[in-house]
């Protein structure tokens, strides 16, 4: 009994539980409603009018709520939102979001007049939210576990830094899953796909058809920073354009893969790939770009600037020049080892590999191609100071096309070691080396080298140059119209190579071996085995060369039929003087001529020289062998004398000498002696037959000659020494021959000593200025008048003291009709006389000793005069006496003659007599017997 009064109390405690939980099962079945009620009147609050949201469900005992249908206007649509949240760590200040859903929405974020962000309708009041975080000041965090983002369209449009910028972005699929947190931080999963995106910002436009991003990211426990990956990126059809249109950038496909960013350590990637790629003009300013495909692998960019890369790797590269140029690059493959560059601009590559390089000029006809290309160990610091381990090119062709400048030229290989270079224009190299290059004209022109190598090459500032050594090997220089061989070279090196600018320089030595002059058909001018230059230099206008040695020297030089040098054409000085066609000459321009000085210049012993004239008929041809030659203090300016010193074989027999000085200037000076000896004069006939009017069958000439040449003028004393000279016929007159006193052969017979030889000396003088005069003409004109006065003074020795020579202006009257003989001093008798006087007998004892040694013939013709015939007043017993008398007195006289001359041992073949003559001359007619050399 005692508890019944507690029975009303339980029942009205039971009761208003009752009413409690019915109060509240009211109240959460009303809090949706409360909640879009409130969603709605804040939305309309904030600017969207017609905001509606057509459904939402609570379940608060589960943390999960869906809202349906939210509509905000044209710029906030939301299909469907599910949310899932965990109260207990809300004590603990944590919303903990367990999932998130959004499907189908439409946000749109735009400013509007007044420069205000707003989405859609709905404004942002930046102040508000300042102030409700200010007021809050309890710090909560937000950790959403899973939030999965669907089919969402986000535009954006707005002004930012006074350039617009708009986005539309179709949110394919957006995946954030918390995977749990530890000491670094909170471990997050993401995935991130997108639709066909539109940005403009910054003055350009960017599109792309399609993003992809899947991997992990993480927050630090601070929520400061952000670690990425591994991340997986990829993007299609990429799109940059600027502000009218214009492309500047594209791509097909752009693929990341293992994308990582850590604070402490940078960005990092595994492979970064783009597939078409173009750059155009308008971004690079200097041109086009286009790849079929990128590929770089392990791309590391350090959070202190720096950047390294384990290999790129580049397929099918274009690239034109700027201007709508046709010029362009084709690159079939690039492929570059390990490349790092440091924050200070350092940069080092392990090796580069390039294949199917092509370029080309249209413009000017020039194209280039290399089918590969390797270098290896590049590294530059940041002082811009390089080093290349080694670069090699094979399979380099190129050249030019058009016209008469089409040039071809092809290099099998080109290898560069231990390259170095600096910002400063300072380079070099170790070695170079450059096989089987050819080079080939439109003209026909060809050069071929089968190796140039190098050593040791630096260009240092101010354009110093600096050469160890430069080698060729198989040189060779060709024209193929008339099959000429222009140059041909064997082997040649240069070394010690210094140039400072192009004014100062030199070298220490140059070697040439089996250098073949041009040649054309069978006419070549010969070759060199061996050209040594030592010690060479260049001063401005003046250059000097120490030595140039030549040996193995084969030449071959001569003149043709009308006198031009008989060389290849190249070698031959053409002009178009006369054409008529000729364009005026520019004035020259004063400079002043260079000095070039040669300290000697020597040819080794054994080198040949070959000359051969055949201007001459027969032709002239020498064989010449060295013996010693060498030139010293070569002055091509003339201010020194230079020495020669040279001595020759001829045939195989024969020498010849030169010694003595020689000024190289433009009218040359010299003072030269010459010696000659056993010279076959056979080869001589074509050049003293047309003015000789003989041949020569034998004979050897031994001269020995001083000759001086100053003034164009040219001075020679000459000791000749001529043996077993026999002479023969010639169908030619023998121009120089004509006026001279005695016959050729007569003169000879008379200077002959008893061995047959002849000795003369022969002084020749004679200008050098008249062209119509060259140097064996006057030769030929001194030879024939000491041929001459030398034979007429040895008569007049031989006769002496009864006679000489003399020529026939000399004779008084016309009645000898063989005028044009030579004569000797006639045989005088006293008037009436017909015997000879003792002087006379001893007279014709020396005509007779002179005619024996010598093998002349005599013509023996008397005369008696007018004036002996008459008679005289102070002898009247002499008559006078008739014609016939006189006749027959000097038909006594020249048989008297005979007689005197052959009991002298004279062979009488060798005396004639002629009809006897009278001489009418009234005044200085003497009795004589005429005597005619034959």
């Amino acid at each position: 009994m005692t508890d019944m009064p507690n029975r009303p109390r339980l029942r009205w405690l039971v009761w208003a539980v009752a009413l409690l939980l019915l109060a509240m099962s009211a109240l959460l079945s009303l809090l949706p409603e409360m909640i879009r009620f409130g969603a709605m009147h804040w939305l309309r609050d904030h600017g969207a009018a017609t905001a509606t949201i057509e459904d939402i469900d609570l379940n608060l005992f589960s943390g999960s709520m869906t809202l349906i249908g939210l509509d905000a206007g044209d710029g906030v649509r939301v299909k469907r939102v599910s949310l899932h949240l965990d109260w207990a760590p809300l004590w603990h200040r944590t919303l903990l979001i367990r999932s998130l859903y959004l499907h189908g929405g439409q946000l749109s974020v735009h400013q509007d007049a007044q420069g205000q962000w707003q989405c859609g309708d709905i404004r942002f009041d930046s102040a508000a939210g300042a102030d409700a975080v200010d007021a809050g000041s309890s710090r909560w965090r937000i950790a959403p576990v899973d939030v999965h983002l669907s089919q969402v369209d986000l535009h954006v449009d707005g002004i930012v830094a006074d350039q617009p910028l708009t986005l539309a972005l179709p949110l394919d699929l957006m995946m954030v899953h918390l995977q749990g947190r530890d000491e670094s931080g909170e471990h997050m999963s993401l995935r991130f796909q997108t639709g066909p995106v539109a940005l403009v910002a910054a003055g350009y436009q960017l599109a792309y058809g399609r993003l992809d991003v899947a991997g992990q990211w993480m927050l630090s426990g601070d929520m400061a920073a952000v670690t990425l990956g591994p991340l997986q990126l990829g993007l299609a059809q990429v799109l940059l354009r600027d502000m009218n249109g214009q492309q500047l950038f594209g791509a097909d496909a752009i693929d990341v893969r293992d994308l990582a960013y850590r604070a402490d350590d940078g960005l990092t990637a595994a492979t970064v790939s783009m597939v078409q790629p173009t750059i155009s003009d308008a971004l690079s300013g200097s041109g086009s770009l286009s790849l079929a495909r990128i590929e770089v692998k392990q791309l590391h960019a350090g959070g202190d600037r720096s950047l390294s890369v384990d290999g790129i790797a580049l397929s099918s590269v274009r690239a034109s020049e700027a201007h709508g140029s046709p010029a362009s690059l084709q690159i079939n493959g690039v492929h570059a080892g390990k490349v790092t560059l440091a924050p200070n601009g350092a940069l080092t590559m392990a090796a580069l590999a390039a294949d199917g390089i092509h370029a080309d000029v249209p413009a000017n006809g020039d194209h280039f191609e290399v089918q590969r290309l390797q270098a290896d160990s590049l590294a530059v610091d940041e002082k811009l100071q390089g080093t290349l381990k080694k670069l090699l090119l094979t399979g380099i062709s190129g050249g030019r096309q058009g016209g008469a400048e089409d040039l071809r030229l092809t290099l099998t290989a080109l290898q560069l070691g231990q390259l170095t270079f600096n910002g400063d224009g300072e380079a070099g190299f170790k070695q170079l080396q450059a096989d089987g290059m050819t080079a080939a004209q439109a003209s026909g022109d060809q050069l071929a080298l089968q190796q140039l190598r190098a050593e040791s090459f630096a260009l240092r500032a101010g354009q110093r140059l600096q050469l160890a050594l430069v080698q060729l090997a198989g040189l060779s220089v060709d024209r193929s119209i008339g099959k000429m061989k222009l140059l041909g070279v064997d082997e040649a090196s240069l070394a010690g190579l210094h140039l400072d600018g192009m004014q100062k320089g030199g070298f220490s030595s140059l070697v040439v071996n089996g250098l073949q002059l041009p040649v054309e058909g069978e006419r070549s001018p010969g070759h060199i085995a061996r050209i040594r230059v030592e010690r060479a230099g260049m001063d401005h206008d003046h250059y000097r060369i120490g030595l140039v040695q030549m040996g193995g020297m084969a030449l071959q030089l001569g003149r043709s039929k009308d006198g031009a040098p008989d060389l290849p054409e190249p070698l031959v000085a053409t002009t178009a003087a006369g054409s008529g066609h000729e364009e005026k000459a520019a004035a020259p321009v004063a400079r002043t001529a260079p000095h070039v000085m040669i300290n000697a210049l020597t040819v080794d012993r054994g080198s040949t020289i070959a000359v051969h004239d055949e201007t001459v008929s027969p032709p002239f041809a020498v064989n010449m062998t060295v013996r010693h030659m060498r030139f010293g203090t070569l002055d091509f300016s003339g201010e020194q004398a230079a020495d020669m010193d040279v001595q020759l074989e001829l045939d195989g027999s024969a020498e010849a000498s030169a010694k003595g000085h020689v000024h190289l200037q433009t009218e040359p000076s010299a003072d030269i002696v010459i010696g000659l000896k056993r010279i076959r004069l056979p080869a001589l006939t074509g050049y003293v037959e047309p003015d000789f009017g003989k041949s020569i069958h034998t004979g050897q000439l031994d001269l020995d000659s001083r000759v001086t040449m100053a003034n164009g003028h040219i001075e020679a004393s000459n000791k000749l020494l001529l043996r077993s000279l026999t002479l023969g016929d010639s169908a030619q007159a023998g121009q120089k021959q004509q006026g001279f006193s005695m016959p050729l052969d007569m003169s000879l017979d008379m200077l002959r000593d008893d061995r047959g030889d002849i000795a003369l000396d022969v002084p020749v003088s004679g200008s050098l200025d008249d062209p119509d005069i060259n140097i064996h003409d006057i030769i030929n004109k001194a030879l024939l008048s000491s041929f001459s006065s030398g034979a007429m003074t040895y008569a007049a020795l031989a006769l002496q003291p009864y006679g000489s020579i003399i020529v026939a202006a000399n004779l008084a009257g016309d009645m000898i009709s063989a005028a044009a003989k030579p004569r000797l001093t006639p045989m005088l008798f006293a008037p009436r006389e017909a015997k000879l006087s003792e002087a006379m007998n001893e007279y014709a004892g020396k005509i007779a000793s002179l005619m024996k040694s010598k093998g002349l013939r005599l013509h023996i013709c008397g005369v008696a005069t007018r004036i002996e015939g008459d008679q005289a007043p102070t002898q009247p017993s002499l008559p006078a006496m008739s014609d016939d008398q006189l006749l027959q007195l000097a038909g006594e006289r020249s048989g008297h003659v005979q007689q005197a001359i052959a009991a002298h041992g004279v062979a009488a073949d060798q005396l004639y007599g002629c009809r006897p003559e009278i001489d009418g001359a009234k005044v200085k007619a003497s009795p004589r017997v005429e005597l005619l050399l034959d």
